[in-house]
């Protein structure tokens, strides 16, 4: 630290201001000449040091600084010395007992009448506990770091395994589908085939079996139709872009004879909001839950379907498809979204049980959501949520 000449004025006159309020603030107050040279210390200073600061190579308390805040000390206090700018820092301070701790030091520079330095006021507070507790935290932060990192990478290995392991079954399932398929349209086609070609030479209950068989054959090839359907939903790439809902229900009626029919009563209250989605699975959607609006329905009441789009909030749409068929029992409506479910016996309503799991599959992998309405009256209202087409 500095070393220099000790000022001749070791003491401060009982009139200064400053006499009365350096005994009372509880920390290490010293004065300063306008070179650096200390030349008043408050008794807390000794009883700190065990020393006086006013002989202790006249630079105060900075003569008692821990080593390695020395050169950076020294250098500061030196800056503000020649520039005559306020000095602060923190630094370890030794004390009576040798022991060093942190306090914060203020150097203060009082004018004189020409606006130049006539002194230099030093305090200096104890901030020690409250560094060993910022040390602690930022320890603590720094392990908190280090554990959410390697959390974040396992987590990330982990999921990584698990899609591969999904990707894996999902590529299975669709070979095995795939390839299920043409022997069961050769169970199919060899069944009409005997029957065709040996008319009157079959007994009736031979006939019956073929048919059966034939049947089988037909009603398993929807299932396994259903389920690569479900698989292309689930593993297929989903691009997402502004769709407009009008040109998609165009599409699906021109393949859906039985919606676009004299004997449906269809009503759709257009314009439909645009939706952030993916045409080729809303097309998939619309297919399926208007074909069931006109599958599940009393064959002596005339299908009515009612299509029309509300805004949820400022960023969401709300598609509504009403239908007047059987309805679903409202302790169902969680149930009629799971694979194989059917709630109505084969008999009487055909079906595979994969259709409406295909839907939600296809709203979830849209970041939509899907839900079914009942009321007193018949029918059955299903609803979807999508981002608006415009939203960011």
């Amino acid at each position: 630290m500095r070393s220099a000449k000790l000022s001749t004025q070791s003491f401060i006159s009982e009139e200064d201001p400053f006499a009365g309020i350096s005994q009372a603030i509880p920390g290490l107050i010293w004065f300063c000449d306008p070179e650096g040279i200390c030349n008043y210390a408050s008794p807390r200073c000794r009883e700190y040091t065990g020393a006086d600061f006013i002989t202790s190579r006249g630079n105060g308390g900075f003569a008692f600084a821990h080593p390695d805040e020395c050169e950076k000390l020294t250098a500061s206090w030196a800056e503000s010395l020649k520039s005559g700018r306020a000095h602060e820092c923190e630094l370890r301070l030794r004390r009576h007992d040798g022991v060093y701790r942190w306090h914060r030091a203020h150097a203060v520079p009082e004018l004189n009448e020409k606006k130049s330095v006539k002194r230099w006021v030093i305090v200096c507070i104890d901030i020690d506990e409250a560094k060993k507790l910022q040390e602690e935290s930022a320890a603590m932060r720094q392990t908190l770091l280090r554990a959410k990192e390697e959390l974040e990478r396992t987590v990330a290995e982990r999921t990584k395994q698990l899609q591969q392991v999904v990707e894996q079954l999902e590529s299975f399932a669709y070979s095995i589908a795939h390839d299920m398929r043409a022997p069961l349209r050769s169970m199919h086609q060899y069944a009409m085939m005997v029957t065709q070609d040996f008319p009157g030479q079959i007994p009736a209950d031979a006939q019956l079996y073929l048919q059966k068989i034939a049947s089988a054959a037909e009603k398993l090839d929807t299932l396994v139709r259903e389920v690569l359907v479900y698989t292309r939903v689930s593993q297929g790439e989903m691009v997402l872009s502004p769709t407009d809902l009008d040109r998609v229900l165009s599409e699906v009626l021109v393949v859906l004879p039985e919606v676009n029919s004299s004997q449906v009563e269809l009503k759709i209250h257009r314009p439909l909001h645009t939706v952030k989605g993916n045409e080729t699975a809303l097309i998939q959607v619309f297919s399926n839950l208007l074909s069931n609006a006109v599958k599940f329905m009393p064959p002596e009441r005339k299908p009515k379907i009612e299509i029309w789009t509300e805004a949820k909030g400022e960023d969401s749409v709300r598609i509504y498809i009403k239908d007047n068929g059987i309805g679903v029992p409202s302790q169902d409506r969680e149930k009629i979204f799971q694979m194989f479910e059917r709630l109505e016996p084969s008999a009487k309503y055909e079906g595979s049980g994969i259709g409406l799991s295909i839907v939600r599959r296809a709203i979830e992998r849209m970041s939509g959501k899907i839900g079914v309405e009942t009321s007193d009256n018949p029918g059955t209202t299903f609803w979807i949520e999508l981002k608006k087409g415009d939203a960011r």
